[in-house]
């Protein structure tokens, strides 16, 4: 369910917003998160990495936390947060408390990379559409794209997106530019106030159109598409500012009327919700002896204080879709008061 509130989303446990990026990584509790996220390995590469970033103009003046919060993000993809590269961006915006909020934002390139990881697609295409090259929908319902010669100087009239499977599947989809623009206005919280406020600085539908509509069109397309759980990760996550309690993130969408709104990931993007699941009100001896179980994610969420997330033995992430449900993995701290899933 949707929860909304008009308080400043806080983006970490501990409330660091008076420290600057660069002061945020001395602190042992970034430190403690980069550690559990990332392993112990890639800490320094990270702050290295995010120093980097943090010297950026347009960063410095970006609450802290939430800057923190979406570089982190982008490294558990192994993605770099560089604007130049096309992998991922920080969005900032503005609150109504006129404070500079991140937001984190996938890049097209991102998306593509990700997809390709699973090893299901043969083919997979993003690509402008000009004139004279849509011909309308085939007897199926999908759209047709003859391509031109000489193309580059006709102009721009929408975008595709298309990808054929291992298995021979195909899929195509199709935006004119003015869907695309529609949904700019709709839907881009950073694209709106830099209407308002005729400042189009930071705003990447205006900047770099191409880019934002590519990705508008391939992410319908992931829709119809077999997705990791790390790809579905990154569609919740795509357009949030993401907080962090407990060890446990949240993506967070900015509500036009009503400030910030707090969206279970589950209900985006098409990943399969399971039925409601009541909490065991006791423990079986199997669990007890091994302190491990596997619990739906719902539940999880719930009785952060009494299960903390214990990823596979063989590395995988505890975080789990199992036949259709979604899961974690969990060591058992205490089976005192848990709340029902």
């Amino acid at each position: 369910m949707a929860q909304q509130t008009n308080a400043i989303a806080k983006t970490n446990e501990n409330d660091f917003s008076s420290l600057s990026l660069t002061d945020l990584f001395s602190t042992p509790e970034i430190r403690k998160t980069i550690s559990d996220t990332l392993g112990v390995a890639r800490v320094q590469t990270f702050i290295g990495s995010a120093l980097t970033v943090a010297q950026d103009p347009k960063i410095k003046d970006i609450e802290p936390t939430s800057v923190f919060n979406c570089l982190l993000k982008s490294a558990t993809y192994n993605f770099p947060i560089d604007p130049a590269l096309g992998y991922a961006y920080i969005v900032p915006y503005k609150n109504k408390d006129k404070v500079k909020i991140a937001q984190f934002q996938m890049g097209t390139k991102g998306l593509v990379e990700l997809a390709l990881r699973t090893g299901q697609y043969k083919r997979l295409n993003v690509k402008e559409v000009r004139e004279g090259e849509y011909a309308g929908l085939d007897f199926f319902g999908e759209p047709e794209i003859k391509w031109l010669k000489n193309r580059e100087k006709l102009p721009v009239v929408g975008y595709m997106a298309a990808y054929e499977l291992i298995n021979g599947m195909t899929k195509i989809v199709y935006w004119d530019i003015n869907e695309l623009k529609e949904h700019a206005n709709r839907y881009s919280k950073a694209h709106q106030n830099a209407i308002k406020e005729k400042n189009f600085q930071d705003d990447l539908w205006t900047n770099d159109f191409d880019s934002m509509a590519s990705k508008t069109v391939l992410k319908d397309l992931l829709k119809y598409a077999p997705k990791s759980i790390e790809l579905q990760n990154a569609l919740i996550f795509d357009q949030a500012v993401i907080e962090r309690k407990n060890g446990v993130e949240r993506a967070i969408y900015v509500d036009n009327d009503n400030g910030t709104e707090i969206i279970d990931a589950e209900k985006e993007y098409d990943i399969p919700n399971e039925p409601e699941q009541t909490t065991k009100d006791t423990i079986t001896e199997e669990e007890k002896e091994s302190g491990i179980r596997i619990v739906s994610y719902k539940e999880y969420i719930n009785n952060t204080d009494k299960y903390e997330k214990q990823d596979y033995p063989n590395g995988d992430n505890a975080f789990q879709v199992i036949d259709g449900k979604k899961t974690m993995r969990v060591k058992i701290i205490s089976n005192e008061g848990t709340q029902n899933a």
